[in-house]
């Protein structure tokens, strides 16, 4: 969740946290009533990720434990985040980087392999082949 800290000329300090519509509205009237800042600093929060054991529950419901970057995205934070956004840039590489490591748990742990295929706007589809034993 979004924090602005603002301080006036005066020394009166400010600290505010809410989302970011709100955070700008409420900065903006501030502005008008006190002035200008001395400084002011916005920090964004990033949401927390979801355990791994959570991500892996809801991949393994899947059938073929087929999902992308976005499913995952979309069922734990009910929105998508994007690589190329430099706002969101940093939350899709940690969710990146869980999922690599989810997906290495889950192909030990079922013995396996993930297959990916890309798709029409180039995200990687994930789906599950589990490993054949023949024996004679």
């Amino acid at each position: 969740m979004p924090k602005m800290r603002y301080k006036t000329r005066d020394g009166i300090e400010f600290e505010f946290e809410g989302e970011e519509e709100e955070i700008l509205r409420l900065y903006q009237r501030v502005v008008t009533m006190v002035g200008q800042p001395v400084s002011s600093k916005t920090e964004i929060e990033d949401p927390e990720l979801p355990s791994d054991k959570e991500v892996i529950q809801y991949i393994i419901s899947k059938p073929n434990f087929e999902h992308d970057i976005f499913d995952v995205q979309e069922r734990f934070f009910g929105k998508r985040f994007t690589s190329r956004d430099k706002e969101t840039r940093r939350m899709y590489h940690r969710i990146h980087r869980q999922l690599r490591g989810v997906r290495e748990t889950i192909e030990k742990q079922v013995k396996g392999k993930f297959v990916s295929t890309t798709g029409d706007k180039g995200v990687k589809r994930y789906t599950f082949k589990k490993e054949v034993i023949h024996t004679l």
